[in-house]
C-alpha cells in the first residue's frame, strides 16, 4: 500500500515544500492541490510544469492525483448561474490538462453546495452534464475523473448525519446513478466506429494483441465493452485466443480446466 497526502496542507509554502515533507516523513506519493501558490490550472505555462516534475525527480515523489482548487474559487458545476458553471467547466477542463502534463492519471473534484431552494432534480441535471464533458476530455488524456459529493447518498440530509452510508437514496436521486455511468462509459464505445478501430480487429493479433473486454463478455470479465482496451499476449498465444472466439477469462479458464484433468 502506497501514502500520499494532499499539498493543501502546505498551503502556506509553496509547493517545493510539500516534495520535501513527503521525502522526509516517506510518503511515497504527493496529490497535488490545484490552488495558488502550489497548481492553479490557469498558472501553469510550461516553465511551471516543468519544476513540479523536476522536484518529483529530485525528491523522489510520485504525483498520485492532481486536485484543482473548486470550493474556495468561483467556480461551481451545481450553479443556478449558467455562465459560473460554463466558466467552471472551462476551469476544470484546463485542469484536466494540468493533470496529464503533470504525468499523474486521476483528478478529483468536488460538488459544490448549489445553494438553498434549487431542486434536487435540476441540481443533478447541471452536475451531469458538466462531468460528461469533463469525462470526454478526460478519456482523452488518459485521466480518471472522481467526482466527490455524499449528498445523494444515504440519509444525508444535514451536515451532521449520514457520512460513510454510501449506497444511493433513489427517493434524492431517481434511476440511481444508471444514466450517469453507462453515459459516460459510453463515450468510449465510439471508438469502435472509427477507422482504427477496424484496422486492429483485422490485424492486432498479428502483433501479439487482443481485445481485452469485448462485447458481450462483461459476466466473464466483470468490465463492460473497452473497444479501445488491447493487451500484449504473444502473437502466438493472440492468435489461438482470437481462433477460439473467448474472451481472455474463458481461455484461462479452458487451459486450467485441460491442465486439472491431466
Amino acid at each position: 500500500m502506497k501514502f500520499s497526502f494532499l499539498t493543501y496542507q502546505f498551503c502556506r509554502f509553496g509547493l517545493k515544500h510539500s516534495f520535501k515533507m513527503a521525502q522526509e516523513y516517506g510518503f511515497e506519493g504527493v496529490e497535488v492541490w490545484g490552488g495558488r501558490p502550489h497548481a492553479y490550472a490557469h498558472d501553469m505555462g510550461r516553465e511551471e510544469i516543468q519544476a513540479i516534475l523536476g522536484w518529483k525527480k529530485q525528491y523522489g515523489v510520485e504525483i498520485s492525483m492532481f486536485t484543482p482548487e473548486i470550493l474556495a474559487y468561483p467556480y461551481s458545476l451545481t450553479s443556478s448561474m449558467e455562465k459560473e458553471r460554463r466558466e467552471t467547466i472551462e476551469y476544470l477542463l484546463k485542469s484536466v490538462e494540468t493533470a496529464a502534463r503533470l504525468g499523474t492519471d486521476k483528478m478529483q473534484i468536488t460538488a459544490k453546495h448549489p445553494g438553498y431552494g434549487v431542486k434536487r432534480e435540476t441540481v443533478w441535471g447541471y452536475l451531469e452534464e458538466g462531468t460528461s464533458i469533463l469525462c470526454r476530455r478526460a478519456g482523452e488524456l488518459g485521466v480518471e475523473m472522481l467526482v466527490l459529493d455524499d449528498g445523494w447518498f444515504g440519509s444525508r440530509d444535514s451536515d451532521n448525519a449520514g457520512l460513510g452510508d454510501w449506497f444511493v437514496n433513489t427517493d434524492k436521486l431517481k434511476g440511481g446513478l444508471t444514466d450517469l455511468v453507462t453515459g459516460i462509459n459510453g463515450l468510449d464505445e465510439g471508438f469502435e466506429k472509427t477507422a482504427a478501430f477496424r484496422w486492429l480487429c483485422e490485424h492486432a493479433g498479428d502483433y501479439g494483441f487482443i481485445l481485452r473486454y469485448p462485447k458481450d463478455a462483461e459476466d466473464k470479465t466483470e468490465i463492460i465493452y473497452e473497444p479501445w482496451h488491447w493487451r500484449y499476449v504473444g502473437v502466438e498465444n493472440a492468435a489461438k485466443i482470437n481462433a477460439s472466439g473467448l474472451c481472455f477469462e474463458e481461455y484461462i479458464e479452458t487451459l486450467q480446466s485441460i491442465a486439472a484433468k491431466g
